[in-house]
């Protein structure tokens, strides 16, 4: 079997799945334009080497609950 780095395991799959079914769509669909609109530009870049971090200080109540929840 081929193993393409880009693709996360299964086992990170389905973990992301069955967090994503205790959610509200919304909840989900918020947070993640909550961090598309955090990403920066090749101009002015952004570090996202530390998700501890980030998540932290760039993040707010129910997307930063999510975001915990899937990290």
């Amino acid at each position: 079997m081929i193993k393409i780095p880009l693709y996360p395991y299964y086992s990170m799959t389905i973990a992301l799945l069955k967090i994503m079914a205790s959610m509200p769509v919304t909840d989900f669909k918020n947070m993640w334009n909550t961090i598309w609109g955090l990403r920066g530009t090749p101009q002015k870049t952004v570090d996202w080497t530390n998700p501890d971090e980030w998540i932290e200080k760039r993040l707010s109540g129910k997307d930063k609950e999510i975001t915990y929840k899937i990290w």
